[in-house]
């Protein structure tokens, strides 16, 4: 049976994966004063999409590893690593932050994704990086239980997309997702480059247009 517990509940326009590192700015006074208690409790908080008025039901625990920066005004800036998944059963509003009763979950089966969809994973999510300009992290590694999720975190997807995979309970439906979503993506992007290559030239190949 899985454990349940009162979390502080930190929402955000962001999708945080176990494993993954989050680097944060905390400067309103409740989360100043929750995430400081995490710090001094060394404890986890809950971090949840929130887009608009809507909440996701899913998250990630999170724990900081380093405070950064504090600023005379009591902000301060931290880096974050996620740690388990969750899902909100029902939430409690009786203190500033909101906080909520939780069931944490892990995958369903052990079943790790086929090699060659590994490979094939970090093969494109290499070719997106490239083509968006950005830097993967040094220590990019797919040699893990959970390589979706190393994978996601390193690359900016869509927000609905990094929670489906969030809420996902299996390793190897993940990667065979993210590999297709990762080729469509290149597509995209390789499209939109040539469109724009075309732009620049008026319609005219090779010449471009002063």
């Amino acid at each position: 049976m899985a454990n349940e517990q009162l979390l502080p509940l930190f929402p955000l326009q962001v999708v945080l994966f176990p494993g993954a590192s989050l680097p944060l700015h905390i400067f309103e006074p409740r989360y100043r004063q929750m995430v400081g208690q995490a710090i001094d409790q060394k404890s986890e908080f809950g971090m949840i999409l929130a887009e608009e008025s809507e909440m996701s039901s899913v998250g990630c625990t999170a724990v900081v590893e380093q405070v950064i920066k504090r600023y005379d005004d009591g902000r301060f800036d931290i880096v974050t690593r996620g740690r388990q998944r969750f899902r909100v059963l029902e939430l409690n509003e009786e203190e500033e932050c909101l906080r909520a009763s939780v069931e944490f979950f892990q995958d369903e089966s052990s079943d790790s994704a086929a090699p060659a969809v590994i490979e094939e994973a970090l093969n494109l999510a290499a070719e997106v990086a490239q083509a968006l300009h950005v830097d993967l992290p040094e220590e990019f590694s797919i040699d893990e239980p959970q390589a979706s999720f190393v994978v996601a975190a390193a690359l900016p997807l869509e927000l609905s997309f990094k929670q489906q995979l969030l809420e996902d309970r299996s390793e190897r439906h993940r990667m065979n997702v993210l590999v297709e979503y990762l080729a469509k993506m290149l597509d995209r992007t390789q499209a939109t480059h040539r469109v724009q290559e075309l732009a620049r030239t008026n319609g005219h190949a090779g010449r471009s247009i002063e």
